[in-house]
């Protein structure tokens, strides 16, 4: 990325930073980092080879393994893009952190990266590097602790996301340190099924999983069954979505 001063990282489009990023300086870093991680398994493509006189099924798997790292590149480029943009409005404190600060925040810039590469969603490759500097506002949380808020997202579908969203605009708070969530008014999920033109079914498992992952629950003492329609934010979805603001 030495083409690149990191004073013009703030007037660059996405597009020209592709084109920068794709130069044969800049190709074999990206090459590297969204290299394996979706390709089909050595054997697979061994059978394919041996098991289809025809070709066709190498074939197949030739173009699925290049439109994939095509798809790998793009999102990658797209994460080094918003990473390069944080950088540079957070230049000031950056510097002032010190050297361990620094180094936890690469491993988790690399993960971010990492996880950025395998995602078919443009709009969650913003959120994971959001994750990184809103994380460095609170001194302290702990490495586990970031970490798990990124393999979190990379958990959620984006369907999920709005889901979460939904719900606190629905119930928003100014404190969340002063909220009894035993007695939070729940919200009345089919309604957003329907404004949203979704099955309830659907809608209903995508909740049902949100509750398995700390950030929904259920009115207190009520068992998860399949009469449940209506949900309400914990304390953690407050402070998942802080997590993701811009």
């Amino acid at each position: 990325m030495s083409d690149i001063q990191i004073h013009k990282y703030q007037e660059m489009t996405l597009e020209q930073f592709t084109e920068v990023m794709l130069n044969p300086k800049s190709q074999k870093a990206i090459d590297s980092l969204a290299d394996t991680v979706y390709k089909v398994p050595a054997i697979v493509s061994e059978l394919a080879s041996v098991g289809d006189p025809t070709g066709i099924l190498s074939s197949f798997f030739s173009l699925m393994n290049k439109n994939i790292a095509d798809r790998q590149q793009q999102m990658v480029i797209r994460a080094l893009f918003c990473l390069c943009k944080k950088l540079q409005s957070h230049e000031n404190k950056l510097i002032r952190l010190d050297q361990a600060n620094k180094d936890e925040l690469s491993l988790l810039a690399t993960r971010a990266i990492e996880l950025s590469a395998r995602e078919i969603n443009t709009e969650k490759i913003e959120m994971y590097i959001n994750i990184l500097f809103n994380c460095l506002e609170d001194e302290l949380l702990s490495f586990d602790v970031k970490q798990h808020v990124l393999e979190l997202l990379s958990s959620l579908k984006y369907e999920q996301i709005l889901i979460i969203k939904y719900i606190i605009e629905k119930r928003p708070v100014d404190n969340i340190n002063n909220i009894d969530f035993d007695h939070m008014e729940t919200v009345y999920m089919v309604e957003y099924a329907d404004d949203y033109s979704m099955e309830w079914s659907i809608v209903k498992q995508l909740c049902f999983d949100l509750v398995g992952k700390g950030l929904l629950g259920t009115v207190a003492g009520l068992m998860i069954t399949s009469d449940i329609r209506a949900f309400v934010p914990t304390e953690f979805t407050y402070r998942f979505v802080e997590f993701l603001r811009p």
